[in-house]
């Protein structure tokens, strides 16, 4: 049965900045002026485009070259060869249209794509480092474990190859300007990892359920367009659903529930989407601590206050069963990332409607939410050296993020979503609203060594059923404390 889920074209990565400025001659003043001419030209040239014509015109500013049919060889886990490499054309458009962009580079370049299946990537760059190994020109590895490859000092600087453009929209700016320090930078979030769309978190509505419960869709849409689709609201309507389907009198895993949750991704994804940042950056450049405040105090009861004492909520031990709980149509609103539209929810009987984490109140200026933490980052394995190898990795890799950015990202984010599943203009709306306030904190890229688990300590909290988390928070202080400027070392020796 098609899902009522949709989404408009997306600029997931940040989209290109234009910036002017005069001087004080006439040779200044008369440069700016063509310059202004030229953008207007280029504007008018792109009125009555589509988005996606619009995304295809940015150029990648790449040589003409060819390697003589040399091997790029791209290394990551099993699971995300997706992101690498189709065999073939089998009329699938999230599979056709790897093959489509693989071949589209491979003709331009004179070149070949090998997928390097390894496993435990961030393990292998390692070990395959170490040994003087030239395994692979790339990989690709879960973000959470990006310390393992810098700390051991075995990746190279993006900043130090030929053709890469980390300005472009198909790098993620935010977050790699978050990983940068030193002028270096290690692991890049980049569109050739389409999971960082797909691991975006979301709130997804059942609509039969909230619809039977007197909140039909649409005016939850309006409650998002109106900045009333605040937290209160969010628990008044999951508040409102729960049957005791074996009617035991006893919660359990068989009854139809508002909201249910597992025990980490989705709790993770709370902080941001009220608006409280984990870590930041002074003015010497340095990591500071934010996760603990006031507000955070507020949240934390707030969510603890839901998970546990909340008649019409569930939560989960286990990681993902509400996936399947939603699926089966047993829960009102879930919070989940986007990849279940393709696996868990596309078959399931009832329709679906996406909408935004809710905003803390109606002073916060956007919906926010966060990429869970297993979405693919880039590394250059320090293997690969020389002039003649980093031109070949800077051109293939800014080659296929481009085309990813102008045609991957476009068939899983606006087809697949939208024309596979059915579509309307609200729920492509949501969708859109979702991805403009995506990101995911530095801090979750060594947060389980340095860090100290700063970003989990939410989750922990209410995992823990602990609900003093500025104890929790000054447990840790001692330890951050020398464990930050190990980051650093790490930067300066990489």
């Amino acid at each position: 049965m098609l899902k009522k889920i949709t989404a408009t074209l997306l600029l997931l990565c940040l989209g290109l900045s234009f910036f002017a400025g005069c001087g004080g001659t006439s040779d200044d003043i008369a440069t700016v002026t063509e310059k202004q001419t030229a953008d207007t030209t280029a504007i008018d040239e792109e009125a009555g485009l589509s988005e996606l014509d619009k995304r295809r015109r940015i150029p990648d500013e790449l040589p003409e070259i060819k390697f003589a049919g040399r091997e790029f060889r791209v290394a990551c886990e099993e699971a995300k060869s997706y992101e690498i490499l189709s065999e073939e054309l089998i009329g699938e458009v999230t599979n056709d249209v790897i093959y489509d962009r693989n071949v589209e580079i491979c003709e331009r370049f004179d070149s070949a794509i090998k997928n390097v299946v390894v496993t435990n990537a961030h393990d292998h760059v390692v070990t395959t480092v170490l040994a003087g190994d030239d395994a692979y020109d790339i990989i690709g590895y879960k973000a959470y474990l990006v310390y393992k490859s810098v700390q051991a000092k075995v990746v190279t600087n993006f900043y130090d190859l030929p053709y890469i453009n980390l300005e472009k929209p198909w790098y993620n700016q935010i977050t790699n300007d978050a990983a940068t320090f030193y002028g270096k930078l290690f692991a890049a979030t980049c569109s050739l990892g389409i999971s960082a769309m797909q691991y975006t978190y979301a709130m997804f509505a059942n609509q039969r359920l909230v619809e039977a419960h007197g909140y039909p869709v649409t005016d939850i849409y309006g409650m998002v367009y109106d900045n009333e689709w605040v937290y209160d609201k969010f628990l008044e309507i999951v508040s409102t659903v729960y049957t005791d389907v074996n009617g035991d009198g006893k919660k359990d895993i068989d009854d139809v529930y508002g909201y249910m949750t597992g025990n980490t991704h989705p709790l993770d994804a709370w902080l941001p989407a009220f608006d409280q940042n984990i870590t930041s950056r002074d003015s010497n450049d340095e990591i500071v601590i934010n996760v603990m405040s006031e507000k955070t105090v507020q949240a934390l009861e707030k969510i603890y206050d839901l998970t546990y004492n909340n008649p019409s909520a569930y939560y989960s031990p286990a990681e993902y069963k509400e996936f399947d709980q939603f699926a089966y149509g047993k829960v009102a609103i879930a919070p989940m990332p986007f990849k279940v539209c393709y696996d868990k929810i596309r078959d399931m009987d009832d329709n679906y409607a996406v909408l935004p984490y809710p905003k803390w109140d109606e002073n916060q200026e956007m919906f926010l939410t966060n990429i869970y933490d297993q979405y693919s980052v880039f590394s250059i394995p320090k293997t690969v050296y020389g002039d003649d190898a980093y031109e070949f990795v800077g051109v293939m890799l800014e080659g296929l993020n481009a085309v990813s950015y102008k045609d991957v990202y476009p068939a899983y984010y606006d087809i697949a979503l939208k024309d596979k599943y059915t579509t309307d203009a609200d729920s492509a709306a949501m969708v859109d609203i979702v991805m403009e306030g995506s990101n995911m904190d530095f801090s979750f890229m060594f947060g389980e060594t340095d860090m100290q688990r700063i970003p989990y300590i939410f989750r922990d909290c209410i995992n823990g059923k602990k609900l003093d988390i500025a104890s929790e928070y000054a447990n840790k202080e001692t330890a951050l404390a020398t464990s930050i400027p190990k980051i650093y070392e790490y930067y300066k020796e990489g």
